[in-house]
């Protein structure tokens, strides 16, 4: 099932009202011609399932759900399935960090080492081209700064340079089963595997999407004394 929801104001806290697509400045035929393409991609097989949620001026214009929440059992989907948002738990875990930053649990410039010791001495692809390849000191410790923007030099191990993915599959640090699951322990032993893998380039010079949120995780853990699961239930 896929989650797709479109907001065009900021949402008041407690319970949402509905209204008419037009009481709200949005054009029936508009979510008319939406629900036809996604009709279309629910047949044609593109999508499973869909939930589709038009918010605007703090009202819902317009809530359906499309498809399929089990597509092999033929089981429709509802708009109070409960689906995964993959990626979008980024922003989330991002929120709860940065209001531990507002409590004075950490600096944006603090080194990640200084809580996570395994990323104390990190080790930065200088050439693939040369034989064995050739791999420097890291001119300066990753932050949590790096971990927020993606700067860390870190990637996602499976698919990368040959010089740089052994020690993300020797280390464990690859999703398995298709990109469905991320591996099987703990954000502790995760953090420590990480940390004994090679960077892609330095940290801070540029942008690598990859498992940085990950290591604020495990930040928030240490900041917190809780587990993230318990963290994010109790403040989020």
């Amino acid at each position: 099932s896929v989650l797709f929801l479109l907001a065009a104001s900021t949402l008041p806290a407690g319970e949402l009202h509905t209204s008419s697509p037009e009481q709200v400045g949005i054009s029936a035929r508009a979510i008319a011609e939406c629900e036809e393409l996604i009709d279309g991609q629910v047949k044609n097989g593109d999508l499973a399932g869909i939930i589709v949620a038009v918010l605007r001026r703090g009202r819902v214009a317009h809530m359906k759900a499309y498809g399929y929440r089990d597509a092999m059992n033929k089981v429709p989907a509802r708009t109070d399935d409960i689906v995964r948002i993959y990626s979008m738990s980024k922003p989330i875990v991002s929120v709860a960090a940065m209001q531990l930053w507002e409590q004075g649990r950490f600096q944006l410039d603090d080194p990640v080492s200084k809580y996570i010791p395994a990323f104390s001495q990190m080790q930065v692809l200088v050439s693939e081209s040369d034989k064995p390849p050739r791999f420097v000191p890291a001119k300066r410790q990753i932050t949590v700064r790096d971990a927020f923007r993606h700067t860390t030099g870190i990637a996602y191990g499976g698919k990368l340079h040959a010089a740089v993915n052994p020690g993300y599959v020797d280390n464990g640090m690859v999703y398995w089963h298709n990109g469905m699951y991320p591996p099987k322990f703990s954000l502790l032993d995760g953090m420590t595997r990480l940390g004994r893998v090679k960077l892609l380039h330095q940290p801070g010079e540029q942008f690598t999407y990859g498992l940085n949120v990950d290591i604020l995780g495990r930040l928030i853990e240490i900041w917190s004394g809780q587990t993230l699961g318990e963290y994010l239930q109790q403040a989020m």
